[in-house]
Parts: structure tokens; sequence; C-alpha cells
């Protein structure tokens, strides 16, 4: 049973990740123009394809989404402690003005 479950979360993230990929490109279309369309089309390609990696290959899909939860919480866990070494003057300071 956990093997069907994992199948499954596999197959749901690949689905939404491929239709928010594809709904991205969508619209970065309008941008066509502007500096900014290949940004927007480079950041909308990467859920793109790895929304059909999972769907294609999800026994790999699976074991691709535990190391990259693992590396999301390893660089969360050292940004918040980067973080919390400057002092409180300064993160308020940069979270009330912009520079």
């Amino acid at each position: 049973m956990p093997v069907v479950s994992s199948y499954a979360v596999t197959f749901l993230i690949g689905a939404v990740l491929t239709l928010g990929g594809l709904l991205a490109v969508l619209f970065a279309l309008p941008f066509r123009r502007t500096r900014i369309f290949v940004w927007m089309l480079l950041a909308a390609l990467f859920p793109l394809c790895a929304g059909l990696f999972l769907l294609i290959f999800p026994a790999s899909g699976f074991a691709m989404l535990t190391y990259l939860i693992a590396a999301i919480l390893v660089v969360s866990g050292v940004a918040c402690k980067t973080r919390s070494n400057i002092g409180p003057q300064k993160r308020l300071r940069d979270a009330v003005v912009a520079e």
C-alpha cells in the first residue's frame, strides 16, 4: 500500500507541476516583445519539465522528490540560521526599507 500511495502522490505532484508550467507559459506569451519574456519562459519551463519527468518516470520521481524536499529543508535551514546572525535592527530596517 505505501508504494501505491507514493505513486499516487508522485502523479498528483507531477500533474500539478505540469499544469502550472503550462499556465505559466501561457501567461508569459503576452510579454513576447519585452526583455522579461525569456526569464518568464525559463521560469515556466522548469516546473513543466519537472512535472513531465514525474509523470513519465514515477519510480525515480518519488526518489527525486525525497532529495528535493531534503535539499529545500537544508537550504532554508541554512538561510534561517544565516538570517538569525543579523542583528534585529538590521532585520527591521530590511523589512521596512527596500534597497
